[in-house]
Protein backbone atom coordinates (compact mmCIF):
# COMPACT_ATOMS: atom_id res chain seq x y z
CA UNK A 1 0.00 0.00 0.00
CA UNK A 2 2.84 2.22 0.25
CA UNK A 3 4.77 1.76 -3.17
CA UNK A 4 2.74 4.55 -4.72
CA UNK A 5 3.24 6.91 -2.11
CA UNK A 6 6.39 6.44 -2.46
CA UNK A 7 7.29 6.82 -5.43
CA UNK A 8 5.00 9.88 -5.24
CA UNK A 9 7.88 11.43 -3.04
CA UNK A 10 10.73 9.90 -5.44
CA UNK A 11 9.52 11.19 -8.34
CA UNK A 12 9.67 15.19 -6.79
CA UNK A 13 12.82 14.88 -6.24
CA UNK A 14 14.89 17.82 -7.79
CA UNK A 15 16.18 17.30 -11.74
CA UNK A 16 20.13 17.10 -11.90
CA UNK A 17 20.67 17.47 -15.70
CA UNK A 18 23.55 14.99 -17.21
CA UNK A 19 24.97 16.22 -21.10
CA UNK A 20 25.07 12.86 -22.48
CA UNK A 21 23.39 9.17 -21.66
CA UNK A 22 23.90 5.85 -23.62
CA UNK A 23 20.88 4.74 -24.72
CA UNK A 24 21.43 0.84 -23.43
CA UNK A 25 20.81 -0.50 -20.45
CA UNK A 26 20.68 -3.97 -19.07
CA UNK A 27 20.49 -5.28 -15.44
CA UNK A 28 18.82 -7.37 -12.84
CA UNK A 29 15.56 -6.58 -10.61
CA UNK A 30 14.45 -6.70 -7.71
CA UNK A 31 10.67 -6.51 -6.51
CA UNK A 32 8.52 -6.31 -3.82
CA UNK A 33 4.91 -7.07 -4.08
CA UNK A 34 1.82 -6.44 -1.67
CA UNK A 35 -0.83 -8.77 -2.03
CA UNK A 36 -4.23 -9.62 0.23
CA UNK A 37 -5.44 -12.45 1.06
CA UNK A 38 -9.37 -13.58 1.42
CA UNK A 39 -9.56 -12.09 5.01
CA UNK A 40 -7.79 -8.42 3.57
CA UNK A 41 -4.54 -8.78 5.26
CA UNK A 42 -2.12 -7.90 2.88
CA UNK A 43 1.56 -9.97 2.45
CA UNK A 44 4.44 -8.83 0.85
CA UNK A 45 6.77 -11.10 -2.04
CA UNK A 46 10.07 -10.79 -3.33
CA UNK A 47 11.04 -11.67 -6.96
CA UNK A 48 14.27 -11.44 -9.11
CA UNK A 49 14.35 -10.50 -13.10
CA UNK A 50 15.98 -8.69 -15.40
CA UNK A 51 15.73 -6.43 -17.78
CA UNK A 52 17.17 -4.72 -21.16
CA UNK A 53 16.13 -1.07 -22.13
CA UNK A 54 16.83 1.25 -25.12
CA UNK A 55 15.93 5.19 -25.21
CA UNK A 56 13.82 5.64 -27.99
CA UNK A 57 14.16 9.99 -27.65
CA UNK A 58 14.13 12.59 -25.16
CA UNK A 59 10.93 11.47 -23.76
CA UNK A 60 10.53 7.69 -24.15
CA UNK A 61 12.40 4.75 -23.64
CA UNK A 62 11.39 1.02 -24.03
CA UNK A 63 12.29 -1.91 -22.85
CA UNK A 64 12.05 -5.58 -22.59
CA UNK A 65 11.64 -7.18 -18.65
CA UNK A 66 11.40 -10.79 -16.93
CA UNK A 67 10.26 -11.08 -13.66
CA UNK A 68 9.96 -14.49 -11.60
CA UNK A 69 7.79 -14.68 -8.52
CA UNK A 70 8.67 -18.01 -7.06
CA UNK A 71 6.10 -18.60 -4.16
CA UNK A 72 2.80 -15.76 -3.67
CA UNK A 73 1.36 -17.89 -0.91
CA UNK A 74 0.99 -17.43 2.83
CA UNK A 75 0.21 -21.73 3.34
CA UNK A 76 0.75 -24.84 1.26
CA UNK A 77 -1.04 -23.75 -1.60
CA UNK A 78 1.25 -23.37 -4.64
CA UNK A 79 1.35 -20.05 -6.07
CA UNK A 80 3.99 -18.54 -8.46
CA UNK A 81 4.43 -15.82 -11.50
CA UNK A 82 6.79 -15.48 -14.27
CA UNK A 83 6.23 -12.21 -15.81
CA UNK A 84 7.80 -11.18 -19.79
CA UNK A 85 6.90 -7.80 -20.63
CA UNK A 86 7.45 -4.84 -22.76
CA UNK A 87 7.92 -2.14 -20.71
CA UNK A 88 7.83 2.02 -22.08
CA UNK A 89 8.97 4.62 -20.13
CA UNK A 90 7.54 8.57 -20.10
CA UNK A 91 10.19 11.02 -18.70
CA UNK A 92 8.49 14.53 -18.95
CA UNK A 93 11.73 15.86 -18.27
CA UNK A 94 13.99 14.02 -20.15
CA UNK A 95 15.82 10.56 -18.85
CA UNK A 96 19.13 13.17 -17.54
CA UNK A 97 20.52 12.93 -13.96
CA UNK A 98 17.64 12.39 -11.46
CA UNK A 99 14.62 11.61 -13.92
CA UNK A 100 10.95 10.95 -13.07
CA UNK A 101 9.15 9.08 -15.09
CA UNK A 102 5.75 7.50 -15.59
CA UNK A 103 5.77 3.70 -16.89
CA UNK A 104 3.11 1.27 -18.27
CA UNK A 105 4.26 -2.55 -18.98
CA UNK A 106 1.76 -5.23 -20.90
CA UNK A 107 2.98 -8.55 -21.15
CA UNK A 108 2.61 -12.62 -21.25
CA UNK A 109 2.38 -14.05 -17.35
CA UNK A 110 2.85 -17.62 -16.68
CA UNK A 111 0.69 -18.28 -13.27
CA UNK A 112 0.91 -21.53 -11.15
CA UNK A 113 -2.16 -21.61 -8.49
CA UNK A 114 -3.48 -24.12 -6.85
CA UNK A 115 -7.70 -24.45 -7.53
CA UNK A 116 -8.60 -23.60 -4.07
CA UNK A 117 -10.23 -20.14 -3.44
CA UNK A 118 -7.85 -17.17 -1.90
CA UNK A 119 -9.37 -18.70 1.98
CA UNK A 120 -8.11 -21.63 1.25
CA UNK A 121 -4.86 -23.37 2.82
CA UNK A 122 -4.20 -26.38 0.61
CA UNK A 123 -3.65 -28.42 3.84
CA UNK A 124 -5.17 -32.01 3.86
CA UNK A 125 -4.82 -35.21 2.52
CA UNK A 126 -6.62 -34.73 -0.84
CA UNK A 127 -4.31 -30.94 -1.71
CA UNK A 128 -5.94 -29.45 -4.87
CA UNK A 129 -4.68 -29.79 -8.07
CA UNK A 130 -2.40 -27.49 -9.65
CA UNK A 131 -2.58 -25.65 -12.96
CA UNK A 132 -0.63 -23.23 -15.26
CA UNK A 133 -2.24 -20.69 -17.31
CA UNK A 134 -1.53 -18.19 -19.62
CA UNK A 135 -2.38 -14.60 -19.44
CA UNK A 136 -2.04 -10.73 -20.36
CA UNK A 137 -0.90 -8.66 -17.63
CA UNK A 138 -0.81 -4.90 -17.07
CA UNK A 139 0.95 -2.62 -14.41
CA UNK A 140 1.36 1.55 -14.65
CA UNK A 141 2.85 3.31 -12.21
CA UNK A 142 5.43 5.94 -11.32
CA UNK A 143 8.83 6.23 -10.25
CA UNK A 144 12.32 8.12 -10.64
CA UNK A 145 15.73 7.16 -12.49
CA UNK A 146 19.05 8.21 -10.90
CA UNK A 147 22.62 8.00 -12.18
CA UNK A 148 25.32 8.48 -14.50
CA UNK A 149 26.46 8.08 -18.21
CA UNK A 150 27.79 4.52 -17.77
CA UNK A 151 25.33 3.34 -14.22
CA UNK A 152 22.13 4.20 -13.51
CA UNK A 153 19.09 2.23 -11.43
CA UNK A 154 15.61 2.89 -10.79
CA UNK A 155 13.17 2.37 -8.42
CA UNK A 156 9.09 2.93 -8.94
CA UNK A 157 5.95 1.92 -7.68
CA UNK A 158 2.91 0.59 -9.71
CA UNK A 159 -0.25 -1.57 -9.50
CA UNK A 160 -0.01 -4.93 -10.88
CA UNK A 161 -2.72 -7.36 -12.25
CA UNK A 162 -3.05 -10.54 -14.11
CA UNK A 163 -6.97 -10.69 -14.97
CA UNK A 164 -8.64 -14.10 -13.89
CA UNK A 165 -5.73 -15.09 -11.39
CA UNK A 166 -5.17 -14.43 -7.70
CA UNK A 167 -2.17 -11.33 -8.54
CA UNK A 168 -3.70 -7.74 -8.23
CA UNK A 169 -1.57 -5.38 -5.83
CA UNK A 170 0.70 -2.76 -5.38
CA UNK A 171 5.01 -3.58 -6.44
CA UNK A 172 8.08 -1.44 -5.65
CA UNK A 173 10.19 -2.44 -8.13
CA UNK A 174 14.17 -1.39 -8.31
CA UNK A 175 16.79 -1.89 -11.06
CA UNK A 176 20.67 -1.64 -11.14
CA UNK A 177 22.01 -1.26 -14.71
CA UNK A 178 25.00 -0.57 -16.83
CA UNK A 179 24.56 1.90 -19.71
CA UNK A 180 26.20 0.81 -23.12
CA UNK A 181 26.22 2.17 -26.30
CA UNK A 182 27.58 5.80 -28.00
CA UNK A 183 26.95 8.14 -25.84
CA UNK A 184 23.59 10.38 -26.76
CA UNK A 185 23.32 14.12 -26.65
CA UNK A 186 20.21 15.44 -25.24
CA UNK A 187 17.84 17.18 -27.57
CA UNK A 188 15.85 20.56 -25.92
CA UNK A 189 12.93 19.43 -24.12
CA UNK A 190 9.52 21.34 -22.82
CA UNK A 191 8.69 19.50 -20.02
CA UNK A 192 7.58 19.78 -16.19
CA UNK A 193 5.75 18.36 -13.61
CA UNK A 194 4.90 18.44 -9.75
CA UNK A 195 2.55 17.31 -7.26
CA UNK A 196 -1.43 17.58 -7.24
CA UNK A 197 -4.15 17.59 -4.84
CA UNK A 198 -8.00 17.19 -5.85
CA UNK A 199 -11.47 16.02 -4.21
CA UNK A 200 -13.91 13.89 -5.99
CA UNK A 201 -17.49 15.38 -6.49
CA UNK A 202 -19.84 12.31 -7.52
CA UNK A 203 -22.44 12.99 -10.22
CA UNK A 204 -23.99 9.61 -10.30
CA UNK A 205 -22.91 5.70 -9.89
CA UNK A 206 -22.17 3.54 -6.61
CA UNK A 207 -18.72 4.93 -6.17
CA UNK A 208 -17.57 7.98 -4.67
CA UNK A 209 -14.14 9.67 -2.77
CA UNK A 210 -13.85 9.39 0.72
CA UNK A 211 -11.03 12.09 1.09
CA UNK A 212 -8.17 14.37 -1.00
CA UNK A 213 -6.73 12.47 -3.77
CA UNK A 214 -2.81 12.98 -3.61
CA UNK A 215 -0.93 12.37 -7.35
CA UNK A 216 1.85 13.75 -9.46
CA UNK A 217 1.00 15.59 -12.95
CA UNK A 218 3.11 15.88 -15.60
CA UNK A 219 2.78 17.97 -18.71
CA UNK A 220 5.41 17.67 -21.87
CA UNK A 221 4.28 19.98 -24.85
CA UNK A 222 4.26 19.19 -28.37
CA UNK A 223 5.37 20.61 -31.31
CA UNK A 224 2.15 22.31 -32.25
CA UNK A 225 -0.35 24.27 -30.04
CA UNK A 226 -1.05 21.52 -27.30
CA UNK A 227 0.53 19.87 -24.68
CA UNK A 228 0.18 15.73 -23.47
CA UNK A 229 -0.48 15.02 -20.13
CA UNK A 230 -0.68 12.68 -17.39
CA UNK A 231 -1.66 12.68 -13.85
CA UNK A 232 -1.39 9.94 -11.20
CA UNK A 233 -3.37 9.97 -8.27
CA UNK A 234 -3.70 7.61 -5.02
CA UNK A 235 -7.25 7.91 -4.74
CA UNK A 236 -9.46 6.55 -0.96
CA UNK A 237 -12.98 5.69 -2.90
CA UNK A 238 -16.18 4.32 -0.92
CA UNK A 239 -19.24 2.03 -2.25
CA UNK A 240 -22.74 3.97 -1.76
CA UNK A 241 -25.16 1.44 -2.44
CA UNK A 242 -25.24 -2.86 -2.48
CA UNK A 243 -24.08 -2.57 0.63
CA UNK A 244 -23.44 -5.84 2.62
CA UNK A 245 -24.44 -5.64 6.46
CA UNK A 246 -20.79 -5.21 7.57
CA UNK A 247 -20.87 -2.00 6.03
CA UNK A 248 -19.59 -0.64 1.99
CA UNK A 249 -16.28 -1.29 1.23
CA UNK A 250 -13.66 1.48 0.84
CA UNK A 251 -11.20 0.80 -1.64
CA UNK A 252 -8.02 2.54 -2.49
CA UNK A 253 -7.37 2.74 -6.34
CA UNK A 254 -4.27 4.48 -8.75
CA UNK A 255 -5.63 6.40 -11.13
CA UNK A 256 -3.82 6.48 -14.41
CA UNK A 257 -5.07 9.09 -16.55
CA UNK A 258 -3.62 10.59 -19.79
CA UNK A 259 -4.55 12.76 -22.27
CA UNK A 260 -4.14 15.29 -25.20
CA UNK A 261 -4.50 19.16 -24.10
CA UNK A 262 -5.73 21.36 -27.13
CA UNK A 263 -3.98 24.68 -25.77
CA UNK A 264 -3.98 28.48 -26.25
CA UNK A 265 -1.14 30.68 -24.16
CA UNK A 266 -1.67 33.91 -23.35
CA UNK A 267 0.93 35.88 -21.31
CA UNK A 268 0.19 34.81 -17.99
CA UNK A 269 -0.06 30.97 -18.41
CA UNK A 270 -2.35 28.76 -20.96
CA UNK A 271 -5.73 27.44 -20.66
CA UNK A 272 -6.47 23.94 -22.67
CA UNK A 273 -9.43 21.40 -22.82
CA UNK A 274 -8.20 17.72 -22.51
CA UNK A 275 -9.92 14.49 -23.72
CA UNK A 276 -7.92 11.09 -22.71
CA UNK A 277 -8.31 7.73 -21.33
CA UNK A 278 -8.66 6.37 -17.85
CA UNK A 279 -7.11 3.45 -15.74
CA UNK A 280 -8.28 2.85 -12.42
CA UNK A 281 -6.34 -0.44 -10.30
CA UNK A 282 -8.05 -1.65 -7.42
CA UNK A 283 -5.86 -3.73 -5.33
CA UNK A 284 -7.38 -5.01 -2.46
CA UNK A 285 -10.17 -7.41 -1.74
CA UNK A 286 -13.79 -6.58 -2.73
CA UNK A 287 -15.90 -6.46 -5.63
CA UNK A 288 -14.10 -3.66 -7.63
CA UNK A 289 -10.58 -5.63 -7.05
CA UNK A 290 -8.92 -5.89 -10.11
CA UNK A 291 -8.74 -2.52 -13.03
CA UNK A 292 -11.74 -0.33 -14.11
CA UNK A 293 -11.27 1.76 -17.61
CA UNK A 294 -13.14 5.07 -18.74
CA UNK A 295 -12.52 8.01 -19.93
CA UNK A 296 -11.68 11.53 -18.57
CA UNK A 297 -12.17 15.65 -20.11
CA UNK A 298 -12.35 18.33 -18.90
CA UNK A 299 -10.65 22.16 -18.52
CA UNK A 300 -7.83 23.83 -16.93
CA UNK A 301 -5.72 27.08 -16.58
CA UNK A 302 -1.81 27.32 -16.32
CA UNK A 303 -1.01 30.77 -13.55
CA UNK A 304 2.09 31.57 -14.07
CA UNK A 305 3.62 32.67 -10.68
CA UNK A 306 6.93 34.59 -10.26
CA UNK A 307 10.13 33.89 -12.32
CA UNK A 308 10.00 29.76 -11.91
CA UNK A 309 7.04 29.01 -10.96
CA UNK A 310 3.49 27.45 -12.14
CA UNK A 311 -0.18 26.89 -10.77
CA UNK A 312 -2.37 24.49 -12.59
CA UNK A 313 -5.84 24.14 -11.97
CA UNK A 314 -8.67 21.90 -13.61
CA UNK A 315 -11.77 20.52 -13.61
CA UNK A 316 -12.74 17.31 -15.78
CA UNK A 317 -15.71 14.73 -15.91
CA UNK A 318 -14.37 11.26 -14.90
CA UNK A 319 -16.30 8.40 -16.23
CA UNK A 320 -15.58 4.82 -14.83
CA UNK A 321 -16.89 1.45 -15.19
CA UNK A 322 -17.01 -1.11 -12.51
CA UNK A 323 -16.21 -5.02 -12.65
CA UNK A 324 -20.02 -5.18 -12.35
CA UNK A 325 -20.40 -3.07 -15.47
CA UNK A 326 -22.05 -0.45 -13.31
CA UNK A 327 -21.61 3.02 -15.07
CA UNK A 328 -19.81 5.63 -12.11
CA UNK A 329 -19.32 9.42 -13.25
CA UNK A 330 -17.65 12.24 -11.16
CA UNK A 331 -16.12 15.34 -11.18
CA UNK A 332 -12.39 15.91 -10.40
CA UNK A 333 -11.34 19.31 -8.93
CA UNK A 334 -7.74 19.89 -8.52
CA UNK A 335 -4.60 21.98 -7.86
CA UNK A 336 -1.37 21.43 -8.61
CA UNK A 337 1.99 23.47 -8.69
CA UNK A 338 5.73 22.99 -10.88
CA UNK A 339 8.28 24.63 -12.39
CA UNK A 340 7.33 27.26 -15.12
CA UNK A 341 6.85 25.82 -18.34
CA UNK A 342 6.64 28.72 -21.51
CA UNK A 343 5.51 27.66 -24.62
CA UNK A 344 7.01 30.49 -27.18
CA UNK A 345 8.55 30.34 -30.62
CA UNK A 346 12.15 30.43 -31.45
CA UNK A 347 13.97 33.59 -31.33
CA UNK A 348 14.82 35.79 -34.64
CA UNK A 349 18.29 34.82 -35.69
CA UNK A 350 20.22 38.36 -35.77
CA UNK A 351 18.82 40.79 -33.78
CA UNK A 352 19.76 43.75 -32.33
CA UNK A 353 18.21 42.81 -28.84
CA UNK A 354 20.89 40.12 -28.97
CA UNK A 355 23.80 42.65 -28.88
CA UNK A 356 26.25 41.82 -26.80
CA UNK A 357 24.53 38.53 -25.30
CA UNK A 358 27.19 36.06 -24.50
CA UNK A 359 26.23 32.07 -26.10
CA UNK A 360 23.20 30.90 -24.63
CA UNK A 361 23.38 33.41 -21.90
CA UNK A 362 20.05 34.79 -20.34
CA UNK A 363 18.67 34.54 -23.86
CA UNK A 364 17.42 30.85 -24.42
CA UNK A 365 14.00 29.79 -23.55
CA UNK A 366 13.43 26.09 -22.12
CA UNK A 367 12.99 24.53 -25.63
CA UNK A 368 15.10 26.65 -27.84
CA UNK A 369 17.85 26.43 -29.59
CA UNK A 370 20.34 28.10 -27.78
CA UNK A 371 21.99 31.28 -29.14
CA UNK A 372 25.49 30.93 -31.08
CA UNK A 373 27.58 34.08 -31.30
CA UNK A 374 28.69 35.48 -34.38
CA UNK A 375 31.19 37.58 -35.78
CA UNK A 376 30.96 38.86 -38.85
CA UNK A 377 33.88 39.92 -41.08
CA UNK A 378 32.74 43.39 -41.54
CA UNK A 379 33.99 46.78 -39.60
CA UNK A 380 31.04 46.15 -38.11
CA UNK A 381 32.49 43.74 -35.79
CA UNK A 382 30.08 43.52 -32.94
CA UNK A 383 28.81 39.78 -31.75
CA UNK A 384 25.46 39.20 -33.69
CA UNK A 385 22.67 37.04 -31.80
CA UNK A 386 22.07 34.03 -34.48
CA UNK A 387 20.08 31.04 -33.14
CA UNK A 388 20.86 27.76 -33.65
CA UNK A 389 17.75 27.31 -36.25
CA UNK A 390 19.83 29.09 -38.78
CA UNK A 391 23.33 27.52 -37.98
CA UNK A 392 21.38 23.88 -38.14
CA UNK A 393 19.73 25.32 -41.18
CA UNK A 394 23.51 25.90 -42.84
CA UNK A 395 24.94 22.91 -41.72
CA UNK A 396 22.13 20.54 -43.01
CA UNK A 397 22.28 22.55 -46.51
CA UNK A 398 26.03 22.14 -46.30
CA UNK A 399 25.61 18.43 -46.07
CA UNK A 400 23.52 17.66 -48.73
CA UNK A 401 25.53 20.47 -50.73
CA UNK A 402 28.82 17.70 -50.39
CA UNK A 403 26.46 15.04 -51.52
CA UNK A 404 25.05 16.65 -54.62
CA UNK A 405 24.88 14.40 -57.22
CA UNK A 406 24.65 11.18 -54.67
CA UNK A 407 21.03 11.08 -54.77
CA UNK A 408 18.07 11.65 -52.00
CA UNK A 409 19.50 11.11 -48.23
CA UNK A 410 17.00 10.91 -45.12
CA UNK A 411 16.78 13.26 -42.69
CA UNK A 412 17.95 10.45 -39.95
CA UNK A 413 20.86 9.69 -41.76
CA UNK A 414 21.91 13.49 -41.96
CA UNK A 415 21.23 14.07 -38.21
CA UNK A 416 23.40 11.08 -37.02
CA UNK A 417 26.29 12.12 -39.56
CA UNK A 418 25.72 15.80 -38.54
CA UNK A 419 25.50 14.79 -34.79
CA UNK A 420 22.48 16.94 -34.59
CA UNK A 421 19.05 16.52 -32.99
CA UNK A 422 16.72 14.46 -35.49
CA UNK A 423 13.83 16.32 -34.62
CA UNK A 424 15.13 19.59 -35.44
CA UNK A 425 16.79 18.32 -38.81
CA UNK A 426 13.43 17.03 -40.00
CA UNK A 427 11.51 20.31 -39.16
CA UNK A 428 14.79 22.49 -40.91
CA UNK A 429 14.04 19.84 -43.77
CA UNK A 430 10.64 20.95 -44.22
CA UNK A 431 10.95 24.63 -44.07
CA UNK A 432 13.89 24.30 -46.91
CA UNK A 433 11.47 21.94 -48.62
CA UNK A 434 8.93 24.83 -48.67
CA UNK A 435 11.48 27.55 -49.82
CA UNK A 436 12.34 25.37 -52.48
CA UNK A 437 16.09 24.88 -51.48
CA UNK A 438 15.12 21.50 -50.36
CA UNK A 439 13.47 18.35 -52.55
CA UNK A 440 11.71 15.30 -51.00
CA UNK A 441 12.06 11.93 -52.46
CA UNK A 442 9.21 9.26 -50.38
CA UNK A 443 10.12 5.72 -50.63
CA UNK A 444 11.68 2.96 -49.36
CA UNK A 445 15.12 4.72 -50.45
CA UNK A 446 13.54 8.21 -50.28
CA UNK A 447 15.26 11.49 -48.64
CA UNK A 448 16.40 14.65 -49.33
CA UNK A 449 18.46 16.36 -51.72
CA UNK A 450 19.24 19.68 -52.60
CA UNK A 451 16.73 22.05 -55.42
CA UNK A 452 19.46 23.84 -56.83
CA UNK A 453 23.06 23.48 -57.46
CA UNK A 454 25.06 24.40 -54.41
CA UNK A 455 26.65 27.58 -56.12
CA UNK A 456 22.72 29.00 -56.80
CA UNK A 457 21.87 29.13 -53.03
CA UNK A 458 23.28 31.52 -50.82
CA UNK A 459 23.58 31.71 -47.15
CA UNK A 460 20.74 34.19 -47.41
CA UNK A 461 18.87 31.76 -48.74
CA UNK A 462 19.42 29.16 -46.30
CA UNK A 463 18.74 31.75 -43.33
CA UNK A 464 15.74 33.02 -45.03
CA UNK A 465 14.27 29.65 -45.41
CA UNK A 466 15.10 28.47 -41.92
CA UNK A 467 14.06 31.78 -39.97
CA UNK A 468 12.43 33.92 -42.85
CA UNK A 469 14.35 37.04 -41.86
CA UNK A 470 18.01 37.40 -41.96
CA UNK A 471 18.49 40.74 -39.52
CA UNK A 472 15.40 41.70 -37.29
CA UNK A 473 15.06 45.32 -37.28
CA UNK A 474 13.03 46.76 -34.13
CA UNK A 475 11.48 49.45 -35.88
CA UNK A 476 9.43 47.13 -38.08
CA UNK A 477 8.39 44.53 -35.81
CA UNK A 478 9.30 45.28 -32.13
CA UNK A 479 8.81 48.81 -31.95
CA UNK A 480 9.99 50.97 -28.80
CA UNK A 481 7.23 52.99 -29.06
CA UNK A 482 4.65 53.31 -31.57
CA UNK A 483 4.96 57.21 -32.68
CA UNK A 484 8.95 57.25 -32.62
CA UNK A 485 9.07 54.47 -34.64
CA UNK A 486 6.62 55.09 -37.35
CA UNK A 487 7.97 55.59 -40.83
CA UNK A 488 6.93 59.71 -40.45
CA UNK A 489 8.75 60.45 -37.39
CA UNK A 490 12.64 61.30 -37.35
CA UNK A 491 14.29 58.82 -36.04
CA UNK A 492 18.43 59.32 -36.08
CA UNK A 493 18.87 55.61 -34.46
CA UNK A 494 16.86 54.12 -37.37
CA UNK A 495 19.63 54.50 -40.51
CA UNK A 496 22.26 52.77 -38.83
CA UNK A 497 19.94 49.38 -38.37
CA UNK A 498 18.99 49.88 -42.02
CA UNK A 499 22.87 50.29 -43.18
CA UNK A 500 23.68 47.01 -40.70
CA UNK A 501 20.60 45.03 -42.30
CA UNK A 502 22.10 46.11 -46.08
CA UNK A 503 25.36 44.99 -44.62
CA UNK A 504 24.65 42.00 -43.29
CA UNK A 505 22.41 41.31 -46.65
CA UNK A 506 24.74 41.71 -49.06
CA UNK A 507 27.63 39.36 -46.98
CA UNK A 508 25.32 36.53 -47.25
CA UNK A 509 23.91 36.97 -50.43
CA UNK A 510 27.46 36.87 -51.65
CA UNK A 511 28.63 33.96 -50.08
CA UNK A 512 26.92 30.12 -51.41
CA UNK A 513 26.70 26.87 -50.23
CA UNK A 514 29.94 25.76 -53.14
CA UNK A 515 31.79 28.92 -51.52
CA UNK A 516 31.40 26.87 -48.66
CA UNK A 517 32.88 23.88 -49.23
CA UNK A 518 36.28 25.28 -49.71
CA UNK A 519 38.63 25.45 -46.62
CA UNK A 520 37.79 28.34 -43.99
CA UNK A 521 40.74 30.57 -45.20
CA UNK A 522 39.21 30.46 -48.94
CA UNK A 523 35.57 31.06 -47.04
CA UNK A 524 37.37 34.74 -45.31
CA UNK A 525 38.75 35.59 -48.70
CA UNK A 526 35.22 34.49 -50.59
CA UNK A 527 33.30 36.37 -47.65
CA UNK A 528 35.10 39.36 -48.08
CA UNK A 529 35.01 40.00 -51.16
CA UNK A 530 31.68 40.03 -51.19
CA UNK A 531 31.71 42.94 -49.20
CA UNK A 532 34.62 44.70 -50.77
CA UNK A 533 37.37 43.96 -48.07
Amino acid sequence: MRAIPLAMTLALVPTALAAAQRPVRIGPTFSSIAIQDANGSSQSYSSFGASVDLLTGDDGESGLTISRYNNLSNNACTRALTFVGVESAYYPIGAKGVAPFASTELGLAHVTESSAPLSADCSGLFPPTVRTSNQLGLAFGLGVRVGTNDFLGTIEGRFVQVPNSFVQGLEVRGTVSAAFGRSRQSELLQGTLGPAVSILIPVSGPLQGNGPLLGVRFRRDTKKSGSLGLQIDYAPLQVTSGCPAAGCEKPHAVLFAAGYEASAYPTWGRVYAELGALIAGFYEQGQDRGIAEGVQGGLGVDLFSGSSLMWNANTRLLWLQRKSGENVFAVQVGLSVSPKLEHRTPPSPLSPAGLGRAPGGGGGRPGEPAPIEVHLPSRYDAAMRVTTWAEYGLIVSLSLAKRAGEGPVAARELAEHERLPHDYVEQILLRLRRAGLVDSVRGAHGGYLLAREPQAVSVKDVIEASEHHTFEVNCDLHPVDPERCSPGSSCSIRPVWRLLEQRINELLAGVSLADLMHEEPQVYQIAGASIGR
